[in-house]
């Protein structure tokens, strides 16, 4: 299974119990000039600052889906996150959608409380059962992912 790092223990990777989520599917690779993300989403994506990211430059936005807890997927059930981009990173990532990621942070920046696990990621009985996690179509997920696509496209254009 891919494993994402993460430098932080950010808001956006915790679970409503904030923990940090086990593992997440990668729904979409964007690829974007960082100039083009307004500031409030470069806020939102490095929790205040927490990871300084340059000016420009061209970046990958990773778009996940955390396993459901809810009866719904919501807005918190997904999340971003920026790589730089290069051709292979952007081959690599794309090739994975779909696929699950392992969330690795550094151990001693996760809550305590990460004994309780909703889902296994290392199971292998339960590898590609991701869905079975959520009890509601995907299609919830794909018009968010539409949405944001239609975004990038409003930013391109100015």
């Amino acid at each position: 299974m891919k494993t994402i790092k993460f430098s932080h223990c950010y808001k956006k990777i915790l679970d409503s119990h904030n923990e940090v989520v086990d593992c997440a599917k990668l729904l979409e690779v964007i690829s974007i000039p960082i100039q083009h993300l307004s500031s409030t989403f470069i806020d939102y994506d490095t929790d205040g600052g927490l990871y300084p990211l340059p000016s420009a430059g061209n970046f990958l936005m990773l778009v996940f889906l955390k396993p459901g807890e809810a009866s719904e997927i919501t807005s918190a059930n997904l999340f971003t996150t920026l790589r730089r981009a290069t051709p292979e990173k952007e081959a690599y990532y794309r090739a994975a959608i779909g696929n699950l990621f392992v969330i690795s942070v550094d151990p001693t920046l996760r809550t305590t409380a990460q004994k309780r696990k909703s889902y296994d990621c290392n199971d292998k009985t339960k590898q590609g059962t991701f869905s079975d996690h959520f009890p509601t179509p995907m299609e919830a997920a794909e018009d968010a992912i539409r949405k944001m696509n239609e975004l990038i496209k409003e930013w391109e254009t100015k």
